[in-house]
C-alpha cells in the first residue's frame, strides 16, 4: 500500500488524574527518575503506543470492513454503501451522504457512543469525497468489541481503514492517535523542577492510565 497522499492525523486528547497505583508501583529507584522518563504501568514509556493489529475483510456481507486493535480496546467497522437513499427527503443531489452508527459492547447506546459518533462524522466528512456519489448514502457501522482505553482512535482507525476496502475516494491517508495528560503530584513536580509542563504526555494511554 502506498501512502503517497497527504496525511491528517485526528488526535483524541483525554485528561486523566494520575492513577494511585503507579505510586505504589514505582520502585524506589525509579522514583528519583523524572515523570516523563518513568516506565508506564505496563512498561511502555509515554511515547510508546501498544501494538496495533488488523484485519481487512472480516465482514463478508458489507462493501467494506476491518477489525483494528490496540492492547484489548478492539472495533470493527463496516461500510455499506455508495448506495440508494431509502428516505429521498434526506438525498442531496451534488453529493453523498455520509451516516456513522457506533454500537457498543453490550446493551443500547448511550451519550458516549453518541459523541463518537459526531467526532468520527466530522473527521471521516474532511477525507470522503463525497461529490464523486450524487444522491447516494455511505453508512459506516462500527461495533466496539472490547475496550481498553482509546476507543476513540481504534474506532477512528478501523473506520477509515474499511472505507479503504470499500474503495471509497478519499482525499488523504488518515491516522487516528489518543494522548492522555497526567497531572504530576507535588512530588513529581519537584523532580521535574526544570520542565515548564506539570504534565506527563501518555501516548495511547489505556483503561486504567
Amino acid at each position: 500500500l502506498s501512502l503517497s497522499r497527504s496525511c491528517f492525523c485526528s488526535c483524541s486528547t483525554i485528561r486523566v488524574p494520575m492513577a494511585t497505583s503507579a505510586a505504589a508501583a514505582a520502585s524506589s529507584s525509579s522514583s528519583s527518575m523524572p515523570p516523563a522518563k518513568r516506565r508506564r504501568l505496563d512498561g511502555r514509556e509515554s511515547n510508546q503506543m501498544r501494538p496495533p493489529m488488523l484485519e481487512l475483510r472480516p465482514l463478508q456481507k458489507s462493501d467494506g470492513s476491518a477489525r483494528f486493535k490496540l492492547g484489548n480496546s478492539c472495533v470493527v467497522a463496516g461500510v455499506f454503501g455508495p448506495r440508494d437513499i431509502k428516505n429521498r427527503g434526506r438525498e442531496i443531489f451534488d453529493r453523498a451522504v455520509l451516516d456513522v452508527v457506533v454500537r457498543p459492547r453490550i446493551g443500547i447506546a448511550g451519550p458516549f457512543e453518541r459523541e463518537l459518533e459526531a467526532h468520527l462524522l466530522r473527521q471521516l466528512d474532511h477525507i470522503v469525497l463525497h461529490q464523486e456519489y450524487p444522491r447516494t448514502q455511505i453508512l459506516v457501522v462500527l461495533q466496539i468489541k472490547s475496550t481498553d482505553g482509546s476507543v476513540g482512535a481504534v474506532a477512528g482507525n478501523a473506520a477509515f481503514l474499511a472505507l479503504l476496502d470499500a474503495g471509497i475516494a478519499m482525499r488523504a491517508t488518515v491516522l487516528s492517535v489518543s494522548i492522555g495528560v497526567r497531572l504530576l503530584s507535588a512530588e513529581e513536580e519537584a523532580l521535574a523542577a526544570g520542565s515548564k509542563s506539570g504534565a506527563v504526555l501518555l501516548l495511547d494511554p489505556n483503561e486504567i492510565e
